[in-house]
Order: C-alpha cells, then structure tokens, then sequence
C-alpha cells in the first residue's frame, strides 16, 4: 500500500522535499565543515607544537655567558632540559627597495637544541662561502624572500650578506597580535634563525669590517662609540668576536620541566637563581601565556564557538522546517486523508508514508552535505591556515564528525516527524467532506467586525490565512530565519570593521612608532624632531615600559604603559586617539593619574575614580578606555617621572613621515641609533585588514545561504498556497478580479510574515550575535557589539527582493492560468 501511496505522493510535494533537503544541507556542511575544521585546527596545532616545542617555561635576560646562566640552573630538581639561546635585533636591508626594516634573529644549535626546534617548509644546499640563515615562512612570502636570496643584515650601518637556504615554520611565527609589537612577521619586522657555527662566522665577518671602518673613518669612529656609550651595547662586542661567539653568549632560556612540576614555580626558581648570580631577569613566562599558545588557545575558543552555534543553529532551523512542512502536508492533505481512513488504511500506515518521506529526504541531504562541506571545509582551512599562520592544517571533513552530522540528521528529522504526525490521529473519515473555508476558526468578535469593516483586500487576505495558518508560519518562520542569519553576518561584519577601525584605522593617526633600547637623550631626540623627513607637528616623544600594579593576592599584574607630555594636547590629540569606555571620543591624559584600558579595569575590578598602587605610589584612574586590541594604559610623563621606575623606562617616539621619505627615515636611524625597534601602522592594519577579510568570504557565505533558504522555502510555500487555492483563485478572476488585485492580497499577507518576522527577528538576532561576540572575545581582545539600524535595514532589504521575487512568480503563474479549466469540475 505504502509503494502505491507513495510515488503520487512524493510528486506532489516534491517542491516540499527540494526545500527541506536544501536546509538540511546547510545543517550537515556547516557541521562538517566547522566540526571538521575544529578538530584538525587543534589536532595539526598541537601536532606542530609537539613537533616544534617542548618547553614549559621561557625566560629571557640581558645578554651574558651561556655557561653562567646554564650553571646558574644546576641546582633545580625540578628541571628535565634546558637550552639557552642568543636572541638579538639587527636591521635587514633590502636592496630592490633600498629599504631597511628590522630583523630578530634566534641561534640554534642542531646537537644541544632538543627544546624548540623548526619545520623545514622549502631548502636549497647551504653556501660554503656565504653565512647561511632560515627565515621564517611569512616573513618570506610577505617580503617575496625565496630559498636562494641573499639580505643584507647588519649592525652600525654595516651589512653582511646572509645566503637564504632554508625557509623555516616555527609555533613563534602563529600569533598575529598587536601585544607584543611582532604582527606576525609581517613586511616591516621578521624572525630569522640561524645556527651558532654561522652566526659566529657571520659577526665575525661583520665586526672586522666596523673595525676597520672604525680605523679608517674618524667621523664613523666617533658614531660608533657614541651608539655604543648611549645604549650601553654589549652585543656585538666586537673586540672579543670570534668563530665562536655565537655559543658563549646567550640571553633566553628554554627550559622543559620534569613531569609533574609546577610551571610557576619552576619559574620562580630559575628567576631566583638567576639574579642570585647578579643577571636581571628582563621576563619570564610559563607555558600557559607563551603569546602563540595563547593566542592559539583563544583561536580554537572562537572556532569552537562557531563549531557550535551554527550548525545547532541550522539544525534547530531544519528540525523545525521539517515539523511545520508535515504539519503543513497533513493540512493540505486533511481531507484525501480522510478518503484513505474511509476505505480502511490504517494511521500508521499514513504515518509510515510522511517517516518515509522524510527519511528518503535526510538521506539526500547527507549524501549532498557531506561534499558541500568538504568544499567549505576547503575555505575554511585557507582561512585558517591564513588567519592563525599554522603551516599543517589539511583541508578535508573528518569521516567521524561527517557520520555523526548524517546520523544526527536522521535522528532528529525522523522524532520530529513522528511528533508531527500526530495530528494524523486527529482526523476521522468526515474530514474527507469538510473544505479548509468550512473548518477556519473563527475570530475574536472584536477583531472579526474590524475585519468586516475593512476594505475586500483586507478581507481575502485574512480568509487566505485562516484557510492554512500553518503555511502563513511557515513562511514567517523562513523570513525570520534568514533574517536571523544575514544579521548575525552583518553584525558581526560591523563588529569587526569598528574593530579595525579603532585598533589601526582611526586610534592610530601616525606612521610609525620607534622603541628605544635605552631612554634617549634630549640632543638626538631634538635633531630627529628637526629632520627633514619628519612632518610639521609629526613628532611625540613618550615613555614606553611595563609597570607592576601592587596587588595584596601577591597576584603579579603588568600595565603596558605609554607616558606622554600632557601639555602638548594638541599635538598629542593628533597623533594619539585614545577612546572613551565606549570605544568613541579622545581622551585626554591628565596631569596626574592614569588612564586605564577597561581590560585591565575588569580585571582589577577598578572604575574610574578608584586609586591604583604601582611601585608604592596612590595613583587615580582618572579615565577607562575600550580598546578593542592591544589596550594601553597612558599617563603623563610627570607622572610616570614621579612613579620612580627602576630602572627607567623605555624611550619611544610616534613619528609622522612625509610622503615618499619612508626609507630616508629608516637608513637614518639605521645609521644613528642601534637595537631599535620600529613598527608601521601600515603593517599592522594590511596584516589585520588581511586576516579579517578571509572571514569575508564566510560572511558572503552565509549571507547568499540564507538569501537561498529564504528564497526556496517562500517560493515553495507560494506554489503550494497556489495549488491550494487554485479554484478560488480563479473565480475570482472570473468574476472580474484582476491580477493585481489578486497581488494586493498576497502583498498584505507578505506584509504581516515581515512584519512578523522582524519585530521577533531583529532582537533576537542582535541578542544571538551579543552572545556570540561575548563568547568570543578574550582579556586581550574584545569583539565589539554594535547595534546598526543601517545593517538592519539592509537585511530587511534582502528580505523584501526575496519575497519581491516569489511574489512576481506567483502571480505569473496566475496570469497564466486558463480560467475555463481550472473552473471545471474534476469529477
């Protein structure tokens, strides 16, 4: 009996099943897509830092010998490895550009360096008569560097070339952050790695050419022992360079804890024990805050969010579909069911025919599902791989994630549909004579004589809806849908255009801002201000340092400060935008107290108003500010002056450049002042415009996704109301109503779904995408929420060229009809 049904049964609501198979679609990709994509982002990352990384603490100090901060270790039990390496900053020239930027490089050693090592991405044969060097893969591709290139890097405006045989991927090379200046070895900055048998041959090479420029060149003599009074450099010392210099000096150790001990307090002990041998410990960091862990533990944090809500989100949506499609089906049907009851075929027969419907349609959307998600997956792996910088993310779905997403589908369509259902046991055989008309349900008095009053339109409408209210919800429930997807894309689109917006595109307001090994001196601050490059009311010299808030917890708290002359306000105000705790405004910092980022205020729990200890000293916050990346805490230099840091802050000026002087500025302080490092806002808003407008894709994505769910359903919905109220239709037509008085009917109904939709649809979406950003964002970066009525409007405005769309097919469709035939009877 069923086969019999159900062939006559399947053609009529084929419509039905394209839309519901659509929808499901979008349930099944998105969930192995994203499912899949969470799963290999935090399987190959773990897997690269495995690889890369076996280290639990980092602690970095001023450079000094290797066997003293080794032997100063000797004594921790709890320690398994250790590994010390050099670190310095040298400047890289570039010759097709004439441009020099700012390179870090980090020793190895191939037999001791068991702790942090790197993954080989390309190689050539290594020089025999060049020093050889590994950069960093995205330094490479941003700078166009290729295994086979040679730099040019150098100290004291003397360069070296370096023979590029290796290009190198490292977990240091993941974070794209602001936090701590490097934006993910971007065009101005970049990691570099090279061993310590070449960086010695490599320095040695470099200081015999200083030496002798030192001895021939009086003026270039006097600049050298000048940088090197003013900074009290120790590295290059040139005068003890030698084949071995790379591995007697050392300023970073990697330290890999025995089982079960505590980070911290493995890292309080090796602090200790190093500034018990007279070293100043420069930082210090356990596992849990290394910058790329960090980073990427919030990364999979965000992931995992939408690993989540969006394919819960489409599920819901499809169960629901699919339980108002039946419900819609056993409305249209009432009566053809109530002919098969009549003739002895049994409910559960009935109930059979809808279960297997459905389940002949989650079955194709599995099979259509799992490659549309493995395409999406392909996306999201490039977004990934570009975003967090991991070189091992492999696109494909996961078999597992994918048979659970079929599974689940079937599970849940197949209960929803046999609690549809249900209402098949509330029809009996009468059914079969009673017309939808005859069965409406009548409503409230009051509003029943409101309707009598109003125009034959208003009328036809509401008899149109009360005819088949399951089909009016169903449309509305499409609308609303849709709606709520297109604004969660769009808002989120908003969140992270202000959030560009305030972390580079309007907060910064200079070109570039130069950190200083030491504080500077007036005479060089003062000759740079006067510089030829540098813009009229260019240029604002600050302090620069890290303070310790005094907290009773004994919980260690670090502020990145920024100290500025207060009393230049208006130059001040045009080089620095400082936002209000809103994320808008500017500003100003006051002569005394501070100025303190809302992170850092939540979490000291501290308003404005309240006093803050630092280095011993009541200090005022005389302000909160929202920055939504890299939040500064700033004060006044009087005030930063009266603090008595020890030992005195970091020197660094904000600097405008004139147009097409951008390389002038930077040979000059190549040539003049040595370890610095310069960092263009250029840089920061390409890398941050680039890793955001990936995300781009998904957002048109999702948009076209739900456009087309919104599209399939309504058009859908209106062939069925058009098949359901055919012959009514069309002795309307008969008796002289036109088309467009049959689309004023259908514009009313279309008007109330909207309607209904919104008024639901836009606070729920602006309340889904409040919690999605709040899950998303972290102390170091917060997403934005912004309420956009324009982008409210927009996504209305797709909404009415989808219903625009359906509207004008349907009544094509009735200009269509032949009036003769369809007013015929059937019998």
């Amino acid at each position: 009996m069923i086969k019999t049904m159900f062939r006559p049964f399947f053609k009529r609501f084929f419509g039905l099943f394209c839309s519901m198979v659509f929808v499901s679609v979008l349930a099944v990709s998105l969930l192995c897509c994203f499912g899949s994509c969470l799963i290999d982002v935090k399987n190959d990352y773990i897997e690269f830092v495995n690889n890369c990384q076996n280290m639990d603490v980092q602690v970095n100090t001023q450079i000094t010998s290797r066997d003293n901060l080794l032997n100063s270790l000797n004594n921790i039990e709890e320690i398994d490895k250790v590994d010390a390496r050099l670190t310095i900053d040298c400047y890289l020239y570039k010759e097709e550009q004439e441009r020099t930027i700012v390179a870090r490089v980090f020793s190895y050693n191939e037999e001791t360096n068991k702790i942090f090592k790197r993954i080989t991405v390309d190689s050539v044969t290594p020089s025999e008569t060049t020093t050889n060097i590994c950069v960093l893969e995205k330094f490479a591709k941003n700078n166009n560097f290729k295994c086979g290139d040679t730099i040019k890097l150098g100290f004291f405006g003397m360069y070296e070339d370096f023979y590029i045989s290796e290009i190198v991927s490292t977990p240091e090379g993941i974070y794209p952050r602001a936090n701590n200046y490097i934006w993910s070895d971007n065009y101005d900055f970049g990691y570099l790695y090279v061993s310590e048998q070449e960086l010695s041959k490599g320095i040695n090479t470099l200081a015999h050419k200083i030496l002798e420029k030192v001895g021939e060149d009086p003026e270039f003599a006097e600049y050298y022992n000048r940088v090197k009074e003013d900074t009290g450099i120790t590295i290059p010392d040139l005068d003890i360079v030698n084949d071995s210099f790379a591995s007697i000096f050392a300023n970073q150790l990697l330290i890999k804890n025995k089982e079960g001990m505590d980070n911290d307090a493995v890292l309080a002990k090796v602090q200790k024990a190093i500034e018990d041998n007279g070293m100043n410990v420069t930082s210090g960091l356990t596992k849990a805050y290394m910058p790329h862990i960090a980073y990427m533990d919030h990364a999979l944090e965000q992931v995992q969010v939408a690993s989540i809500f969006l394919p819960v989100f489409f599920y819901t949506v499809t169960m629901i579909v699919v339980g108002l499609f039946i419900n819609q089906i056993i409305k249209t049907m009432t009566p053809q069911i109530g002919v098969f009851m009549s003739i002895g075929i049994d409910n559960n027969e009935i109930v059979r025919l809808f279960v297997l419907y459905t389940l002949i349609m989650g079955v194709t959307a599995g099979l259509l599902g799992a490659p549309v998600g493995y395409l999406l997956s392909i996306l999201m792996s490039g977004i990934m791989k570009k975003t967090y910088s991991i070189p091992t993310i492999t696109p494909g779905i996961n078999p597992f994630v994918t048979i659970g997403a079929v599974l689940g589908l079937l599970i849940f369509i197949i209960v929803t549909t046999f609690i549809a259902t249900r209402a098949i046991f509330r029809i009996t055989p009468k059914d079969a004579v009673i017309s939808n008309e005859a069965k409406r349900k009548s409503l409230p008095k009051p509003v029943q004589k409101l309707i009598d009053k109003a125009p034959m339109n208003i009328k036809l409408g509401v008899n149109s809806v009360a005819q088949n209210p399951r089909r009016f919800f169903v449309s509305a429930f499409s609308i609303f849908a849709s709606l709520i997807l297109i604004l969660l894309s769009t808002l989120f689109f908003v969140s992270k255009t202000e959030m560009v917006d305030q972390s580079v595109n309007r907060r910064l307001n200079y070109d570039c801002q130069v950190y200083l090994a030491e504080k500077a001196e007036s005479e060089f601050i003062n000759e740079l201000e006067n510089q030829p490059f540098v813009e009229e009311n260019g240029f604002l010299d600050c302090y620069y340092t890290y303070l310790k808030v005094d907290l009773e917890e004994g919980n260690d708290v670090y502020l990145e400060c920024l100290a500025i002359d207060e009393t230049e306000s208006t130059q001040t105000l045009s080089l620095i935008n400082i936002p209000n705790d809103q994320g808008h405004g500017n500003l100003k910092v006051q002569h005394e107290g501070l100025i303190l980022p809302k992170a850092s205020a939540d979490k000291l729990n501290k308003k404005k108003g309240d006093m803050i200890k630092i280095n011993g000293h009541d200090i005022v916050i005389s302000d909160i500010s929202y920055q939504y990346f890299h939040p500064i805490t700033y004060l006044s230099q009087y005030q930063m002056d009266q603090l008595g840091v020890d030992p005195a802050p970091v020197s660094s000026f904000i600097l405008n450049i004139k147009e097409g002087q951008t390389n002038d500025f930077l040979n000059y302080m190549s040539s003049h002042r040595n370890q610095c490092l310069t960092v263009f806002t250029e840089s920061l808003s390409k890398d941050l415009h680039g890793i955001f407008d990936a995300l781009n894709v998904m957002i048109y994505i999702m948009v076209a996704f739900s456009i087309g769910m919104a599209f399939i359903i309504l058009s859908i919905m209106s062939q069925n109301a058009l098949m359901e109220q055919q012959r009514q239709l069309t002795i309307f037509r008969a008796i002289g109503f036109t088309v467009l008085d049959i689309s004023n009917v259908w514009t009313l109904q279309s008007i109330a779904q909207i309607l209904v939709s919104s008024i639901v649809g836009v606070p729920a979406g602006a309340l889904s995408i409040y919690i999605l950003l709040k899950l998303c964002s972290s102390s170091s970066q917060t997403y934005p929420f912004i309420f956009s009525w324009p982008t409210v409007f927009i996504a209305i405005g797709f909404i009415l060229l989808v219903v625009i769309a359906c509207h004008l097919l349907a009544m094509n469709a009735i200009r269509r009809w032949n009036i003769a035939d369809n007013t015929r009877s059937r019998e």
